[in-house]
């Protein structure tokens, strides 16, 4: 993801995580430990996980410019690999 997200700053991109479960200090040293710059949102009583019907870690959602999900990964993915940068550098060329 840190990868994805580099190749893409400075576009109409925005990466988010969110933490399930997990307190500020234990995600603060997992994103120190691997020098991850994106964004991290902390949802310690996992109420994004119901609310979305998460069943699976990780779970990715791809949300348009108006907060809308468009899209839906189940599991890890490399989001490094050319398909990826380049289907996201695609989408935010849209609207």
């Amino acid at each position: 993801m840190e990868k994805l997200h580099k190749k893409l700053q400075g576009q109409e991109f925005i990466m988010v995580s969110v933490s399930l479960k997990e307190s500020a200090r234990k995600v603060g040293e997992f994103f120190k430990k691997r020098n991850l710059t994106f964004a991290a949102l902390l949802d310690p009583k996992g109420h994004a996980s119901k609310k979305f019907g998460i069943a699976q870690i990780p779970t990715t959602f791809v949300l348009n410019k108006n907060g809308d999900i468009i899209g839906k990964a189940l599991g890890p993915r490399r989001w490094e690999s050319k398909a990826a940068v380049d289907f996201f550098k695609q989408l935010s060329r849209m609207n």
